[in-house]
């Protein structure tokens, strides 16, 4: 009978057997869903699933222990082959489902999604492989390091691209001020952030050489804030610089008789567009701005109308 080392996934449930290669050949199942470590202590493959307190489980035991760490590296590929294929999955249907997006987004959108999809170094998975709880006391156990999950970076042109596009279709950004010259500058700001509240001022300096335009996400307020943001951009493009302004004050926008929100489906598409986007570059915290060719603000920089005007200069 032909024996062979099997890991495959049935939803969130993983199934391991080493039995080709293992001495036990014992067949393991795990869910996923509640978060699993795998480890090597000696020539030994464990897991332990969090939450629990009955201890460790043996996968599968080995004749020597490079063995284990081989059989622990290839539980570690097919995990992360299994959550690349979802975040590409979980990106592709979020494209699908702007398809007004100007085509310069749909592009960044999709471009990070494959280019996620066709990366091949080793990752560590969230909570299906987390570094080993502390506790175990033994000097023998080790376990593989954590490495970085974040999605690539896409390059400054296509998300120049990507923000020219967005703000020239008129429904996803707010323009400060009215200048007419000068290379703009694109800021993803959200309303209830203290930061964004505080740099307004120097914003609005700096409005005054330069288009800036903020892009309104829900970073730091959540769905608050996407409410905000959505009827900020259901306001006429030569309105929404105050309401904007009054979103960063906490001033009510848009009063009326009825509890419903005062905004229409497009602009909250629109809104969650924008944290779409926001994701997709990789971005952490706002406020968050980037110049003309894609470039964003350096975190050494100040947020100050001088500096990032210095800045600016610096890079033209």
């Amino acid at each position: 009978m032909n024996t062979q080392d099997t890991l495959k996934f049935d939803g969130n449930l993983f199934y391991i057997s080493f039995e080709a290669s293992g001495v036990s050949h014992r067949a393991s199942v795990f869910n996923l869903d509640v978060g699993v470590t795998f480890f090597v202590e000696g020539m030994t493959v464990k897991a332990r699933a969090h939450g629990e307190q009955r201890g460790n489980l043996v996968v599968e035991t080995f004749v020597v222990e490079s063995q284990a760490w081989r059989a622990l590296e290839r539980i570690h590929e097919a995990l992360r082959r299994r959550s690349v294929r979802n975040q590409a999955g979980s990106i592709g249907r979020a494209v699908g489902k702007y398809v007004a997006l100007p085509l310069g987004m749909l592009l960044l959108v999709a471009g990070v999604s494959a280019n996620f999809a066709n990366r091949h170094e080793s990752t560590q998975f969230g909570v299906a492989a987390l570094p080993q709880p502390s506790g175990f006391g033994s000097s023998t156990v080790r376990t593989a390091p954590a490495l970085n999950t974040e999605h690539p970076t896409p390059a400054p042109e296509k998300i120049a691209a990507a923000l020219k596009q967005g703000v020239a279709s008129g429904h996803y950004a707010v323009r400060i001020g009215d200048a007419k010259r000068g290379d703009p500058v694109y800021v993803f700001e959200d309303p209830q952030c203290s930061y964004c509240q505080a740099f307004a001022p120097e914003l609005a300096t700096l409005a005054k050489s330069r288009p800036v335009y903020v892009i309104p996400v829900s970073a730091i307020g959540g769905e608050s804030s996407a409410q905000l943001d959505a009827q900020v951009l259901c306001a006429p493009n030569e309105k929404r610089e105050a309401a904007w302004s009054a979103a960063m004050t906490g001033a009510m926008l848009f009063k009326g008789p009825s509890p419903q929100p005062n905004y229409t489906p497009d602009c909250q598409k629109a809104a969650e567009a924008n944290d779409l986007i926001y994701q997709v570059i990789g971005l952490r915290a706002t406020p968050s701005l980037f110049d003309s060719k894609g470039h964003k603000l350096p975190d050494s920089v100040e947020h100050s109308a001088a500096a990032v005007s210095q800045w600016l200069g610096s890079e033209s």
